[in-house]
């Protein structure tokens, strides 16, 4: 810049010497529209090397990111709904969307109507895990893409055997209730919580015996028949020797 400036008084002094002078006496001094001539050529001058020495900016454009760049895949977004056997929703369901691996991708609670939505990070195939309190959970391998349908996934109501166990005094809690089959061999145990209530997932078809223990010793025993639906089996039992 400072060049600019030198160069500038230079040109400046040279256009007196050219423009004009006037004769005072003995003296030679520059014309009035000299001096005017001179000051308007180093303004401009001056002004231009001001600009010059202005840094300028361009605007760059930004290449657009494709999908998928950076590492990113964009979700993709599948609806389904959970029914019952009978057609009406539940409306309790988790829907969790596992890849085929385990590693879990996303997870959803349905509405009201039993509907939900799931995101899915790209096409390809995925394991659906549906719970829902009360029912038998139910998965199944989907091949999911964009805005896609799964099919209706149907819940079926969990089947127990269940039941209370009371004394004199109310109902027990702690008591050991058990199932066995004709051959004495255990096939599912229970304990009745403070509301003296037991439960456990019903078995096979079939004929067994079950047994009520309560931790004060007193015990009952009764035979059951399942036939593929919840049975509801109630004990009344004496007081124990330790109550």
């Amino acid at each position: 810049m400072r060049s600019i400036g030198t160069s500038s008084s230079s040109a400046a002094m040279a256009a007196v010497v050219t423009l004009g002078v006037v004769r005072v006496g003995e003296e030679v001094h520059p014309s009035f529209g000299a001096l005017a001539t001179v000051f308007w050529v180093a303004a401009v001058m001056s002004l231009g090397a001001a600009l010059l020495t202005v840094p300028t900016f361009r605007m760059r454009e930004l290449p657009e990111e494709p999908p998928g760049a950076g590492g990113h895949m964009r979700d993709t977004v599948v609806h389904g709904r959970v029914v019952s056997t009978t057609g009406r929703p539940v409306r309790n369901a988790v829907v969790t969307l596992l890849t085929p691996s385990g590693e879990q991708v996303d997870w959803s609670q349905v509405d009201s109507a039993g509907d939900f939505s799931i995101a899915v990070p790209g096409a390809g195939r995925y394991l659906v895990v549906t719970a829902a309190e009360g029912w038998t959970p139910e998965s199944r391998l989907a091949d999911l893409a964009a805005e896609t349908e799964i099919e209706p996934i149907v819940l079926r109501e969990r089947l127990t055997l269940a039941g209370t166990v009371n004394d004199p005094y109310g109902p027990v809690d702690g008591a050991v209730v058990a199932l066995t089959q004709q051959s004495g061999e255990v096939v599912g145990t229970a304990r009745s919580g403070t509301d003296g209530r037991y439960e456990m997932p019903l078995p096979p078809n079939g004929r067994y015996v079950l047994t009520a223990v309560t931790p004060a010793g007193a015990t009952a025993a009764s035979a059951v028949t399942v036939w593929g639906a919840t049975r509801t089996m109630d004990f009344d039992l004496p007081a124990g020797d330790g109550t």
